[in-house]
């Protein structure tokens, strides 16, 4: 009996040992994981297939450390106001961009790359962006990428040959200016929700509205109102970057 009982403790023991070697093992790939070890490096560990670590790994361990961003986008799109802090040009340009945007980002810290601007071309260029705001969907060759869950540009939406009778007009307009200088300050304007345009598309009379309501707009062939608010949806990325 006494023997019985020496070999369970002794393989309890074992036991033990094992599962606190399994524990100091999984942590340690833990929080390599969660400390991204190896961002920027296609090959890097950062980028282990998550679902083949789960097989091993306590899932909510995996899912606590993280994971490489993803990638939605929309094409035919000029971003009004945009601040770029890289170029590049080259083969695969779509993934490297998506690469070196996702490896700008720092755990806990303000992104520094919300996404990029691709623009297709001879040259295939992108501008990886640090903000992005104000889109306007038209016949723009360049698609955007943005990660996901920071996509939080606004986007106008047009309405033509309309105006909105009780819009209220921000201190200082209408004003005559171009259209893109006045997307842009409607932008600077923590209350601009829209603007109402009128006169010719060389020298638009813009009025910064703050109340702008789409179901308030009548018809109006000498004016024009475009709505700043979300933007549409996004198409997520099939392009593999790691």
């Amino acid at each position: 009996m006494a023997g019985t009982l020496e070999v369970a403790f002794k393989l309890i023991g074992l036991l033990m040992t094992l599962f606190f070697v399994y524990l100091v093992v999984a942590g340690s790939v833990t929080l390599a994981l969660y400390t991204r070890i190896g961002q920027g490096d296609p090959k890097g560990f950062w980028y282990t297939d998550r679902d083949k670590l789960k097989k091993y790994i306590f899932k909510s361990w995996v899912d606590w450390a993280g994971k490489p961003s993803t990638f939605s986008s929309m094409s035919n799109v000029y971003a009004v106001s945009h601040t770029s802090y890289k170029t590049l040009t080259g083969n695969n340009i779509i993934s490297n961009c998506m690469l070196q945007c996702e490896a700008a980002n720092d755990r806990g810290k303000t992104p520094k790359c919300v996404g990029f601007i691709y623009t297709p071309g001879t040259s295939n260029t992108c501008n990886l962006v640090s903000t992005m705001d104000g889109l306007i969907v038209n016949d723009s060759s360049d698609t955007i990428y943005f990660i996901d869950g920071l996509d939080t540009a606004r986007q106008y939406k047009f309405y033509t040959s309309n105006t909105q009778a009780d819009a209220t007009f921000i201190s200082g307009s209408p004003y005559t200016t171009n259209e893109i200088e006045c997307f842009s300050n409607c932008l600077t304007q923590t209350d601009c929700t829209g603007i109402q345009f009128s006169g010719t598309s060389s020298s638009q009379i813009c009025g910064l509205v703050t109340n702008t309501d789409p179901t308030k707009f009548t018809a109006d062939n000498s004016k024009g109102m475009a709505y700043l608010t979300t933007h549409d949806p996004l198409k997520a990325s099939t392009i593999t970057y790691y």
